[in-house]
């Protein structure tokens, strides 16, 4: 006599263990560096609700790790990272967004207050913008926009390291303005965003003097070359993102921090 049987086989996603409820499993924050510990705070982030380590797009160790860190008593939830088929990437040219879109909603805030969140990325690339999905201010439709400090709103680029490449982001928000999806001071801040590389035939990087920085060519030729000679010890890692024209030629420094004074030679 022969039996048959039928067995159904459903996920149950309350197996996943998530202890702060910020939307990445506890499994994944353990795979932060540290033993767990993105932020090097002394806790391990899946405990933390105001910090979450997950993996970047098609990331599958520690080294692929990114850490957000936002202001203490403040909520993370629903942290992700967004496919492309869910949010198209800027059809600027020469922008590549290697980690992915980031998405999360950063809860707890007094409504229309300012606050910062930090990105602690990866060391594999070059980051020097970012890019965010949403409505601004001056538009009612979603869309790409970059979103670069402007004194108030968007993001700043440190070598924490010292490396000569931007490995940490700090934005700065204020709910309701720019930045803020859901344009509304309702305490909450809705971030669809990405980290970025635009890609240039020039590079920054540093000579042996460690105050001195060269812009370098196609061809590997300093063609400008700035000395640090003021400095805020605070703001002393931050990135300057410099804006090149067709030419591939700088035309501008779009954004220095107001304590670093530039001498070109």
């Amino acid at each position: 006599m022969t039996e048959s049987f039928t067995v159904t086989i459903q996920n149950d996603d309350s197996l996943i263990q998530d202890t702060d409820n910020d939307g990445t499993p506890d499994e994944q924050e353990n795979l932060a560096p540290n033993n767990g510990d993105g932020n090097r705070d002394g806790k391990l982030d899946f405990q933390q609700a105001n910090v979450s380590s997950l993996l970047k797009l098609s990331g599958t160790t520690s080294d692929d790790i990114i850490t957000i860190v936002s202001a203490p008593n403040s909520i993370l939830r629903n942290v992700k990272i967004t496919t492309e088929n869910a949010v198209s990437e800027p059809e600027e040219k020469d922008i590549t967004l290697p980690v992915g879109v980031l998405d999360f909603k950063l809860e707890g805030l007094t409504p229309g207050s300012a606050t910062t969140v930090n990105l602690l990325l990866p060391q594999d690339q070059n980051y020097n913008t970012f890019w965010k999905y949403g409505k601004t201010p001056e538009s009612n439709q979603d869309g790409w926009y970059e979103f670069l400090y402007d004194g108030e709103t968007g993001a700043q680029f440190f070598d924490t390291n010292d490396d000569g490449k931007a490995d940490q982001i700090t934005l700065h928000f204020v709910d309701g303005k720019r930045g803020d999806a859901d344009l509304t001071a309702n305490g909450v801040i809705v971030d669809p965003g990405a980290p970025g590389v635009t890609n240039t035939s020039l590079n920054l990087s540093k000579s042996t003097n460690q105050d001195v920085w060269n812009i370098e060519g196609d061809a590997g030729v300093s063609v400008a070359k700035f000395s640090l000679v003021g400095k805020n010890s605070a703001q002393v890692n931050e990135v300057g993102v410099f804006k090149v024209n067709a030419d591939n030629k700088v035309n501008s420094c779009f954004r220095m921090n107001k304590y670093l004074e530039l001498r070109f030679t």
